[in-house]
């Protein structure tokens, strides 16, 4: 008989009971400590998980802030638009506070950098694995969308401020911002060009610039309207964008919360 024979006729019926259970106890044992294991990292990965969710639910919350004051600015350069482009066709260019400030208004950019720390966080973590597929799913899109809206916004607001309004108006003297002197204290202006000649620096600014005194038939006024015109559209174009954005970002808020309630 062989060895291993011998050996196993040794074990009596008894102790191959006692074997057979201490396996099963270290099998069960075994199976515990992973299963263990696991509920602990589903515990660690949904905290991670809600932590992640609420930091995003923050940043959309300011994203609404900041779309409604960039709303809010659009509107008002759409409205001076308006106003002064009813002023170059007028025979004379009133001189009023509401065409001046038309035109300071115009002069004005307001760049749209929306926060995304949260969404940053998830992609570097590595934790929007975390998040269920189809919230995932919504949470890319909305970003993907939000930054094609931010570089539309800007490239818009470049080509507007700086290459046409800030280059025609300002830069070739054609409008300067002094307020009209009908509705700006005379002290003012008289120490303003005291101080400006201590510095070295020419009267000149206290003029109203060229566009005030241009004929409606020439051709730089009738450029001015032309940049004024596209003034509108693009101040349209950001209306148009931050009422979508308010939208999408209210649609993202609610799916946030209900997986914010589940979790």
């Amino acid at each position: 008989m062989s060895t291993t024979g011998r050996l196993i006729g040794r074990i009596s019926a008894r102790e191959f009971g006692v074997l057979a259970l201490e396996l099963l106890l270290l099998v069960a044992g075994i199976l515990f400590a992973l299963a263990l294991d696991r509920r602990i990292q589903e515990i660690e990965e949904n905290e991670i998980l809600v932590a992640s969710l609420t930091t995003l639910r923050g940043d959309l919350d300011a994203v609404l802030t900041q779309i409604g004051e960039f709303s809010t600015f659009e509107e008002d350069r759409l409205e001076a638009s308006g106003v002064v482009h009813d002023a170059l066709l007028q025979p004379t260019i009133p001189r009023t506070f509401e065409v001046w400030n038309g035109f300071r208004t115009l002069g004005s950019r307001r760049t749209l950098a929306l926060p995304r720390a949260g969404y940053d966080e998830l992609l570097s973590t590595g934790h929007l694995r975390f998040v269920d597929p189809e919230l995932r799913r919504s949470i890319t899109r909305y970003y993907e969308y939000l930054i094609r809206a931010q570089a539309i916004s800007g490239r818009n607001n470049e080509a507007f401020t700086d290459d046409l309004y800030n280059r025609f108006f300002v830069g070739e003297g054609m409008v300067l911002f002094p307020a009209p002197d009908i509705d700006s204290p005379v002290e003012l202006q008289n120490r303003a060009t005291e101080l400006r000649q201590q510095a070295g620096i020419g009267t000149e600014l206290t003029y109203q610039g060229r566009v005030w005194v241009m004929a409606p038939t020439d051709p730089d006024r009738m450029r001015a309207r032309a940049i004024v015109m596209w003034s509108s559209q693009s101040a349209s174009v950001g209306i148009i964008l931050a009422e979508d954005i308010e939208e999408r970002t209210l649609e993202l808020i609610a799916e946030l919360d209900r997986a914010l309630e589940s979790a």
